[in-house]
């Protein structure tokens, strides 16, 4: 929603209705500034910078993701094809607030969820990705409503081709994602697509997917549930989050050795993160959950001594275990 403020706040300008004084301009853009700078410092915090969470430059222009942009904004607007280039042809001479607003309104989402990227892939994120149209729908209404007013022949006409082919892109659409087989198959296809282009949004699908697949319902697809969990580690090994969210399905489907296992490995990506910023105390942390997880572990010993005879400084609790390193 913060992000349909300028658009809110062009239209009331461009319209009359709102003269702000240089002293409240001054202080909205510090505001604005400010929580820039708080969102980006969340995004590097939480999300290991920007690259996470949107498209990179070099990929932004690329025939992938401007295809599947493209496709994103049909399957939410059947019609926009049609509709945009009438509403670019007509005029619209009255002052219309509304108007101001939507159209503004659209072109921030559009550039915002263009750059933004996609968490699985293009098709499945159609449904996010559909939120500019919101508002480009009701743009393009009003702007057709203005050019048609005075000729309603065309306006009937219009409106027919609007139904028919909106019912020609969206009947195949439904056809498929209102039976579950058929959309599981067609899922998965998309998830062995973007391993080969996107491991990090493959890697989410598959875990979705193995979520999905361990209901109680699907009992026999459980096996399927468990390759997804470990496909998704396949993809991104490194990844403390998917190692994480694999262990807790794994271990809801009786995995019981793989659970303990992967969230072993959670715990230890998560203690390398924080060593690797000199957050000491929290690397201790979580190579003790580690270590809980995996007793045996020669590794997770070897750092936890690693650990204590270097930052922290505790040569007695280095000693406990090394002790237990060496024991039979």
């Amino acid at each position: 929603m913060l992000l349909l403020v300028p658009a809110t706040l062009f239209a009331l300008y461009r319209h009359r209705l709102f003269r702000p004084r240089p002293a409240f301009t001054i202080a909205l853009l510090a505001a604005a500034g400010g929580f820039s700078l708080f969102l980006l410092a969340m995004i590097r915090e939480h999300y290991r910078g920007v690259a996470a969470i949107f498209v990179a430059s070099g990929d932004l222009f690329g025939a992938y993701h401007l295809v599947g942009f493209l496709n994103q904004q049909i399957l939410a607007c059947p019609a926009l094809p049609l509709l945009l280039p009438l509403a670019l042809l007509f005029r619209t001479p009255e002052r219309d607030p509304l108007l101001a607003f939507t159209g503004a309104g659209s072109l921030i989402l559009l550039v915002f969820f263009f750059w933004l990227r996609p968490v699985i892939g293009p098709a499945p994120d159609w449904d996010l990705f559909a939120m500019p149209s919101l508002l480009y729908t009701p743009w393009l209404a009003l702007k057709l409503r203005a050019g048609f007013k005075s000729r309603p022949a065309r306006a009937a006409a219009a409106g027919w081709c609007l139904i028919v082919l909106s019912l020609a892109c969206s009947g195949p659409w439904l056809s498929v994602n209102t039976r579950e087989a058929r959309s599981i198959e067609m899922f998965k296809g998309f998830l062995k697509w973007e391993s080969g282009h996107n491991p990090w949004a493959a890697a989410t699908g598959y875990i979705r997917l193995g979520r999905y697949l361990s209901r109680s319902d699907l009992e026999a697809r459980h096996p399927e549930a468990t390759a997804s969990f470990l496909k998704a580690i396949e993809l991104r090994p490194e990844s403390a989050t998917f190692r994480r969210q694999a262990a807790a399905g794994l271990g809801a489907l009786g995995e019981e050795e793989l659970s303990r296992h992967h969230g072993s490995e959670s715990h230890r990506l998560m203690a390398e993160y924080y060593l690797g910023r000199e957050r000491y105390k929290e690397a201790e942390v979580e190579y003790r959950k580690a270590l809980l997880l995996a007793p045996g572990s020669t590794e997770i010993l070897e750092a936890l001594i690693e650990l204590f005879e270097g930052p922290l400084e505790n040569p007695a609790q280095a000693e406990i275990y090394r002790r237990r390193l060496q024991a039979p």
